[in-house]
């Protein structure tokens, strides 16, 4: 299954447009790549770029009531 087609399915939404879908994507990839200090998003974080691009739409997208299930909840220190 396409990236793509795996964050419409976790945002429950098949409307998105595939540019929006991909800018998010790309967002993702940036903050792993920044956040890790690396040059390329290794296979083992494929599923988590695209958990944090279905994340940040959703919030975008729903005025902030961003949730994707069980496993998906705000981080506390």
């Amino acid at each position: 299954m396409e990236d793509k087609e795996v964050v419409r399915m976790l945002i429950n939404d098949d409307s998105l447009p595939d540019t929006l879908i991909d800018f998010y994507l790309t967002l993702a990839d940036e903050f792993i790549k920044n956040y890790c200090h690396l040059d390329e998003v290794p296979e083992a974080l494929q599923n988590t770029k695209i958990q944090i691009a279905a994340v940040k739409l959703k919030a975008n997208s729903d005025e902030g009531q961003s949730s994707l299930g069980a496993g998906v909840s705000s981080v506390t220190s």
